[in-house]
């Protein structure tokens, strides 16, 4: 019995180690081919490119927001709150 279990234990390591090594391997490729396609980007079309990238960011707010008056999905829309107490928090983020 003792062996079956380190068998286990092993198959689920082997697993575990396939699965990062694919993870790595996405991680690897995405950036061997996006920052060459990024860089060509930004010298060829700087302007629409940076208008593109603050698109994104802008619209990415709304789901990224951190302040939400309740974070259940299935309660319901997470409906964003307002600023409130930590505008100084927020003030001070955006100085820095």
């Amino acid at each position: 019995m003792t062996s079956n279990k380190q068998a286990q234990n092993t198959a689920g390591r082997l697993c575990i180690c396939l699965a990062l090594l694919v993870f790595a391997a996405g991680i690897g490729a995405g950036i061997i081919t996006f920052i060459p396609l990024l860089r060509h980007l930004l010298r060829s079309y700087h302007d629409l490119t940076m208008a593109a990238l603050t698109g994104l960011m802008g619209g990415s707010l709304r789901a990224l927001w951190p302040w939400k008056s309740q974070y259940d999905p299935k309660a319901g829309p997470m409906e964003n709150q307002g600023i409130g107490d930590y505008l100084p928090y927020v003030i001070g983020a955006v100085v820095l």
